[in-house]
């Protein structure tokens, strides 16, 4: 069957102190604000010899912001394409990995750049606090699941779509691949979200492992969205995801109805309904999330004795096997 590209779309005070980390500044082409507001910070650590760093991208964003002021007539895409999205491609390059051609989708441009402004200088503020969230997070889902070295990118949040940052806790993210996470953040964050967030796409690193974007199928996409939370909710138990509300009875008919229907497809036509919802059809907005979540579940509970390594490696033709939903494989 022919492959598509589909969008995969998130401890204690002694283990923190039993890693190593340190944090350098960052290199920003000006410095356009005054004094108070601090210098952004790469931050490294390692974990069972497992090395991690967090990158923040608020420099960038100040000079593109600060450009877009100074001069209005500049061309809006253009800046914010030069000063952010090349300076992530170019760090993420360096650290050899594979990212997909349309990497750029996951950057939002907006119009609210004085909004956008405010926002990043207050996440330079908070610097240190979402670092620690990050970290924390990273080294409880590196003690249950091992991966190799991880960088962990930070954008600030678009402010166009206030709903949408309300309903995500303030964080959103993608794991571009094996080795590279991108989160978005604004300065509402929920700290157990973003924890959260975090252990979800640090899965994702784990089970991408020698795989890239253009590997998965929508069903692997479903599967593979599946692992993550079911990892998540493992890390943190006691947090639940907007997008695992459970499904009745009647619209996982549906679900799998369309599933079955759609799942040769060679475009994203699947994945991008189960995702957005359709309300004529009685499909939820969020559905591949949901279903995989199920399906996962209902794997686990019938193969409870596999570690977090070895059903986070397992393919999705044996996952659907070993579940009640091998029908899917008609």
């Amino acid at each position: 069957m022919k492959r598509i590209l589909v969008l995969l779309l998130m401890l204690s005070t002694f283990l923190l102190l039993m890693s190593c980390s340190s944090d350098s500044e960052g290199n920003s082409e000006t410095n356009h604000f005054p004094d108070k507001v601090p210098s952004q910070v790469y931050h490294q650590f390692t974990h069972n010899e497992q090395m991690f760093e967090i990158i923040p991208l608020y420099e960038e964003v100040l000079d593109y912001t600060a450009r877009i002021k100074e001069d209005p007539s500049l061309d809006n895409w253009e800046e914010y394409y030069n000063h952010v999205v090349m300076s992530f491609y170019n760090m993420a390059t360096e650290r050899d990995s594979d990212l997909p051609s349309f990497f750029y989708s996951f950057f939002s441009l907006t119009l609210l750049e004085q909004e956008l402004e405010d926002n990043t200088i207050k996440l330079l503020k908070m610097q240190n606090k979402i670092n620690e969230y990050i970290q924390e997070s990273i080294i409880s889902s590196a003690q249950l699941l091992t991966g190799g070295k991880t960088t962990i990118f930070i954008v600030p949040f678009s402010p166009d779509n206030p709903t949408i940052i309300r309903e995500m806790g303030g964080a959103t993210g993608v794991t571009l691949s094996e080795n590279i996470i991108l989160l978005h953040i604004d300065p509402s964050f929920s700290k157990m979200t973003l924890k959260y967030l975090v252990a979800h796409e640090y899965n994702h690193t784990v089970a991408m492992k020698g795989l890239a974007f253009s590997d998965f199928t929508p069903l692997d996409a479903i599967i593979l969205e599946g692992k993550a939370d079911s990892f998540a909710t493992n890390v943190y138990p006691n947090h639940r995801a907007p997008w695992l509300e459970p499904l009745s009875k009647d619209e996982e008919k549906i679900i799998l109805e369309e599933i079955s229907e759609h799942k040769d497809s060679t475009d994203q036509f699947l994945y991008q309904t189960l995702f957005s919802g359709n309300d004529n059809k009685g499909i939820p907005r969020w559905s591949n999330y949901k279903i995989g979540y199920s399906i996962m579940q209902n794997y686990l509970e019938k193969n409870s004795n596999l570690s977090f390594d070895e059903w986070t490696s397992l393919d999705p033709i044996t996952i659907l096997q070993g579940s009640d939903y091998r029908d899917l494989l008609k």
